[in-house]
């Protein structure tokens, strides 16, 4: 106590103070108190034999000094603003009219009777709040379990506005009324209770417009209303038992507001049970299936029916799709490379702008055959598998190391990869023209394609063997596409027979013919035809990648323009680094004619290229149709180009 002022009385059954001004370490009390008793040795158990009348005004009581009565409270750390009336001993405790003001932003009116005090986890709470605003973090400081219930992010909460009642202890509680806050709105009827440490809840839910994914950290879903009978012991997932059953107006998923579902699921000693059925205008659907996680994996279980669903309108494509199907899914596994098991998608119907899509099913097994790994997929235009030890999450890191062995300078040794990779692999496609071009404008063909090959990342072997009739790319076409590649650590031999590489139905180049790469090294010939000869031309090239970029050296080469030959000489290079473009020497001859490019070789930063011409005929490089007017002559001379890849 550090000061006291008021009209003080004494008797041998009663202290009052009134007027009274008190100010102790931490606290400030006014107004009125008074502690009567039978005897003045009932003093000695003052939380249960003296019964204390109090009226505050403005009082400001610290939780410390509340501590003093009641240690559990000594972790509160706030100071609390009281208006109202309170009488009874500490262990019994009744208020009326009472108004309060705590933490950070909690403020309360209402009564209330709490009896068993200073035990806060004894003590029996009856509590009628006609206004309770406060916040996930003071509702956090206030009762501390909450922090450890990781799943639910309540100091996201940061307004919470509450009229209804609370009746229990702290731990075993049935709570009424409802919520407003930043988050949205909900009712609730929930009984709450903790048995040995496990909590124990059951009630009614409904929420309107309620922000369910801020709340769980989920950005899947969003706002939902809906309303759930809840019934369920823990929170954690080793000892979670619970059921729901849920009417879901409304819910967001993915940026979707899907409306009338209905869903019930339990939850019992790490098996789930669940069913859901959606009457949604886009998404008409029913669902059923099990979890079993007491496995080393979890086994899954699923049948669904889609009966209808519009894709586009769902959020899920951006082009107008819709579906129906039937989907039996029964494997375990965590992940890709653990699956196991069977998942069949049938009586497919898919529609793509109105137009049907040639696909009709489509299944995934993965499983044991011949004491090899095998993962195959089969559906009506599509036949495929995948044997032996390999890690589909390990992969990429896989193909890195290749790259690296190839090109050092290029690519970075990758992490040690966990698993050893040594399988097999073939896919064949049918008729998948129509179903490409049902997803993707860009790429059409490969009706007919087979591709396969082998990867083992133990012995640095690597093949693979393709055979594609026709594809296109956009405006980029080809035909008859064979090609053939086998390599190790050191270097891949890559050979093809190319019927036409196309561009916008016109060939470009006939067979190109990619040879060996390795150490950095890449030789590439590439044969070329002119629209106007039928005599092939070539261009061969050594390419040389380095730390900052790759260096060009054009071999003896020839090429066709206006049906007139012409030559690349070899001795010259190009170097095109992250920095700069250099070229040293590059000649184009024809009989006496020549044509060449170079840079300065003592300021490669200064982007200018020197274009030296000697006799060049006009007539034989101007290309036909360029002008209606006859255009001749010999060109000498010097021609400077500045900045060639910026302007």
């Amino acid at each position: 106590m550090k000061a006291l002022t008021a009209k003080f009385k004494m008797s041998p059954v009663e202290m009052e103070f009134n007027d009274l001004d008190l100010v102790t370490n931490h606290s400030h009390i006014k107004n009125y108190y008074t502690m009567q008793y039978e005897d003045m040795a009932d003093l000695n158990d003052y939380v249960d034999l003296v019964t204390m009348k109090a009226h505050f005004r403005g009082t400001r009581l610290a939780s410390d000094d509340i501590a003093f009565f009641a240690p559990p409270l000594s972790s509160w750390d706030t100071e609390i603003l009281v208006n109202g009336s309170v009488e009874g001993p500490v262990s019994n405790l009744s208020a009326d009219s009472m108004q309060l003001q705590g933490g950070n932003a909690t403020r309360l009116r209402g009564n209330f009777s709490m009896r068993g005090l200073p035990y806060i986890n004894e003590t029996y709470i009856d509590f009628n709040a006609r206004e309770l605003i406060t916040s996930g973090a003071d509702v956090r400081q206030f009762f501390p379990p909450l922090k450890d219930i990781t799943a639910v992010h309540t100091e996201l909460i940061s307004r919470l506005a509450f009229q209804g009642s609370f009746t229990g202890f702290v731990n075993d509680f049935v709570a009424y009324g409802k919520f407003q806050t930043n988050l949205g709105n909900l009712d609730s009827d929930i009984n709450f209770k903790t048995s040995k440490d496990v909590p124990v809840y059951s009630g009614n839910i409904t929420t309107y417009d309620f922000d369910l994914g801020q709340l769980l950290g989920n950005t899947i879903v969003d706002r939902v209303t809906m309303k759930a009978k809840v019934k369920g012991e823990g929170f954690n997932f080793t000892n979670l038992k619970a059921a729901v059953d849920a009417d879901i107006q409304q819910i967001g998923l993915y940026g979707y507001q899907y409306q009338n579902l209905k869903t019930e699921g339990e939850m019992n000693r790490k098996f789930f049970n669940g069913a859901l059925t959606v009457n949604d205008p886009n998404l008409d659907m029913d669902f059923t299936g099990t979890i079993d996680f007491n496995s080393r994996l979890p086994i899954f279980n699923f049948y669904s029916e889609i009966r209808n669903s519009d894709l586009k309108a769902l959020r899920l494509t951006e082009d107008s799709i819709t579906l129906q199907a039937k989907a039996d899914l029964n494997f375990s596994g965590s992940n890709i490379d653990n699956f196991d098991g069977t998942a069949r998608l049938y009586d497919l119907s898919l529609f793509k702008n109105r137009n049907r899509v040639e696909f009709d099913s489509l299944s995934v097994y993965t499983g044991t055959e011949n004491g090899l790994k095998t993962l195959r997929v089969r559906g009506n235009e599509i036949n495929g598998y995948v044997q032996g030890s390999y890690s589909f999450m390990e992969l990429p890191n896989a193909f890195k190391l290749f790259l690296n062995k190839y090109y050092p300078s290029f690519f970075q040794q990758p992490p040690m990869v966990n698993a050893g990779q040594d399988f097999t692999f073939a896919v064949e496609f049918g008729q998948v023209d129509k179903l490409i071009g049902a997803f993707n404008d860009d790429i059409s063909g490969f009706n007919g394609t087979r591709i396969e090959g082998a990867l083992n990342t133990l012995t640095g072997n690597v093949s693979l063997n393709a055979t594609v009739p026709s594809a296109a790319y956009q405006d980029f076409g080809v035909k008859n596409l064979v090609l053939k590649s086998t390599g190790d650590f050191s270097r891949i031999n890559v050979s093809t027979s190319l019927g036409e590489v196309l561009f916008q139905d016109s060939v470009m180049f006939r067979n190109p013919h990619p040879g060996q790469f390795g150490k950095d090294t890449s030789l590439i010939k590439l044969d070329l035809q002119a629209e106007d000869t039928t005599s092939l031309n070539g261009f061969y090239a050594r390419l040389v990648t380095v730390g900052d970029g790759v260096k060009i050296h054009f071999l003896n080469s020839s090429f066709t323009v206006n049906g007139k030959p012409w030559n690349m000489m070899a001795g010259n290079e190009v170097y095109w680094s992250r920095d700069f473009l250099t070229v040293h020497n590059l000649k184009i001859t024809r009989n006496d004619q020549s044509i060449t490019i170079s840079t300065n070789e003592y300021n490669p930063d200064e982007s200018r290229f020197l274009v030296n011409l000697k006799d060049l005929n006009l007539a034989d490089i101007i290309p036909h149709g360029l002008t209606n007017t006859l255009i001749e002559g010999l060109a000498n001379g010097d021609i400077n180009v500045h900045d060639p890849l910026e302007n």
